[in-house]
């Protein structure tokens, strides 16, 4: 948004990108990682990955009942906005609905300078890509520059 600008969407289009901005907020979450060295150990001491799938499946489905009724049990025993929770349990629904505000009420214009960083930004990615290709020994991954500006990679 920040370089194609707010006044080149209509409310509609900039209402799902502020919806289905968590997609890109923070790549420390993502669950497939872990279940992709999950798998490999089960693979490594000959055991069931259908067991393993099958266990984070129930988990996966018990756990998300179970948080809904501890936050819910919090909020109505605390309150929802009363301080005890902090910025992580309201903060996102905030962010979200705060940024959306932001791009409707102050539209901005397409940044040329941005375009040209993003330009750069292919380019670099596009030759890392190449070189990573080429040479097997090539040390830096494109996957690496790509993510190496997000704020959970900065924090690690």
């Amino acid at each position: 948004m920040t370089w194609m600008g707010s006044k080149a969407f209509n409310k509609e289009t900039l209402v799902t990108f502020a919806l289905y901005g968590f997609f890109n907020r923070v790549y420390r979450s993502h669950p497939m990682p872990h279940l992709l060295e999950g798998l490999k150990m089960s693979g490594m001491i000959s055991s069931s990955a259908q067991w393993l799938l099958s266990a984070v499946l129930l988990s996966v489905v018990t756990s998300r009942v179970v948080v809904f009724w501890v936050y819910l049990d919090l909020y109505y025993r605390f309150g929802a906005s009363s301080g005890y929770f902090g910025p992580w349990t309201l903060g996102f629904g905030r962010e979200t609905f705060t940024r959306l505000q932001n791009w409707l009420h102050f539209p901005t214009e397409t940044n040329q300078t941005g375009l040209l960083f993003m330009g750069i930004g292919l380019l670099t990615d596009s030759t890392l890509t190449f070189l990573r290709m080429r040479f097997l020994w090539f040390p830096l991954h494109p996957l690496g520059y790509a993510m190496a500006g997000d704020w959970g990679m900065s924090n690690l």
